[in-house]
C-alpha cells in the first residue's frame, strides 16, 4: 500500500498544470519543436490591477496568426447570458478585429474574468488531443498555456514589449523551481509505517526571485 499526500502548490494550482489536460510534468527533449510556456504568477497574480484583458488580447491576436481554428467558452457566465460558446474557423481577413470582438464577448459576459475557455489552434479543437493547442486557456488562467517554437515565442515578447507588457510573461515550463518541503510530525509518522509521499511547493521564477529577495533582507536585519 502507498501513501500519497497531496501536494503543497504556488496559488494552488501551478503543479495541476503539468498534468491537467495531458500536459506532461517532463522537460521536453531538445529535438522538439514546440515548447511549452506557462503565466508568470507574479505579474497575473500578485500584481493590483494587472491588465488581464490587455494580456489575453495581445497574446492571442499574435498566436492567431498561427491559428485556424478557434474554441471560446464562458464557464461562468453572467446572468441571463443565452450563448455560451463559440466555436469554429477564424476568419482569413480581418483576424485581429475578430478576435477582439471574441475576447470583448468572453470578458463582457463572464461573471468570473479569469474563468473562462479560449483556444486557439492550426489544427480542428478537439483533434489536437495529442498535443496542447498553441493557446490554450482550458478554464482557469493559472493553468493557461502556450504551446510555441522559440521563435515565435520571441516575437510575442517583442509584441508584449511593444504594447507595455513584460516581456517575461510567461515562462519555459523547465524554468519552474521545486522545492521539497520537509514532512511534519505526521508525515514522519505515517513514513514510519511505510508511507511514502513527498510534499513540494512550486514557483514561478519572478515569485522565486521574489522569495529569495525577501530572505536576503531578513538575514541582513
Amino acid at each position: 500500500m502507498k501513501w500519497k499526500r497531496a501536494r503543497v502548490v504556488e496559488s494552488g494550482s501551478l503543479e495541476n498544470c503539468y498534468t491537467r489536460k495531458g500536459i506532461g510534468g517532463s522537460n521536453p527533449p531538445a529535438s522538439v519543436l514546440f515548447m511549452l510556456y506557462f503565466p508568470e504568477f507574479y505579474y497575473f497574480f500578485d500584481q493590483k490591477d494587472f491588465p488581464l484583458r490587455k494580456a489575453v488580447f495581445v497574446t492571442a491576436k499574435e498566436i492567431a496568426k498561427y491559428c485556424t481554428y478557434y474554441k471560446a467558452k464562458l464557464i461562468v457566465p453572467q446572468k441571463g447570458v443565452k450563448e455560451k460558446e463559440r466555436q469554429g474557423l477564424l476568419p482569413v481577413e480581418e483576424k485581429d478585429k475578430f478576435i477582439e470582438e471574441l475576447i470583448g464577448w468572453i470578458f463582457s459576459k463572464s461573471f468570473d474574468l479569469g474563468l473562462f475557455t479560449l483556444i486557439l489552434d492550426n489544427l480542428e479543437i478537439g483533434k489536437e488531443k495529442e498535443r496542447i493547442a498553441k493557446f490554450a486557456h482550458y478554464d482557469d488562467t493559472c493553468c493557461w498555456v502556450l504551446n510555441l517554437t522559440e521563435n515565435e515565442f520571441i516575437k510575442l515578447q517583442n509584441v508584449w514589449k511593444e504594447n507595455g507588457l513584460p516581456e517575461d510573461l510567461f515562462y519555459l515550463e523547465d524554468k519552474a523551481i521545486k522545492v521539497v518541503i520537509p514532512d511534519g510530525f505526521i508525515g514522519k509518522f505515517l513514513a514510519r509505517l511505510g508511507f511514502t509521499g513527498e510534499t513540494s511547493k512550486i514557483y514561478s521564477p519572478k515569485r522565486w526571485e521574489e522569495k529569495k529577495q525577501k530572505e536576503s533582507i531578513k538575514k541582513e536585519i
